[in-house]
């Protein structure tokens, strides 16, 4: 499901109200969708330009030293 700002502020209106906690856990979230939106077209993801960053950065690496370095589960790393 797409999040966006507006949907969050139509849903829940209150959102000056919300507990810092809250704000802090929805803003990555939409961060990472304004990434996804911007990228999708290229046929990546927030999360492949985070690893490809690194490749550029540090050359090439194994699958499990790639998720090391981006902090996700190797087989996040897998998937599509």
């Amino acid at each position: 499901m797409k999040r966006n700002a507006a949907s969050y502020s139509a849903s829940l209106p209150d959102m000056e109200r919300w507990a810092t906690a809250r704000l802090l856990s929805t803003a990555p979230l939409l961060v990472e969708d304004a990434w996804n939106e911007k990228v999708c077209g290229m046929g990546l993801t927030h999360a492949g330009v985070i690893a490809l960053d690194v490749l550029v950065a540090e050359g090439p690496m194994t699958q499990t030293m790639l998720a090391r370095n981006v902090r996700v589960q190797a087989q996040t790393i897998g998937r599509r």
